[in-house]
């Protein structure tokens, strides 16, 4: 799960260089909360977990978390995507 989390560090690094306001403009999400970020990636990592629905995509974390601890999850995000450039930076990690 460290490696994990480091790649959530990682995005959200990517994250706060396109932040026209720096860190401060940017939303609240998982990475802050460490307990959350471990609970939903020991959810996620379970081998049963084969779909994931997520209601608000925001900048993506939580697709970052589940992507990560489990290769083969689908994910179907809703999300109003209102965020511009913060959600298109997920576009570069992969």
């Amino acid at each position: 799960m460290n490696k994990t989390y480091a790649k959530m560090l990682e995005y959200q690094a990517l994250l706060d260089s396109k932040a026209p306001e720096g860190r401060a403009a940017i939303m609240g999400n998982i990475l802050w909360s460490p307990w959350q970020t471990f609970f939903y990636g020991a959810q996620a990592a379970n081998p049963c977990i084969r779909t994931i629905c997520e209601i608000g995509f925001g900048a993506g974390h939580s697709t970052v978390l589940f992507t990560s601890v489990n290769p083969h999850v689908h994910i179907f995000s809703f999300d109003m995507f209102t965020l511009g450039t913060y959600q298109v930076g997920l576009l570069s990690l992969y």
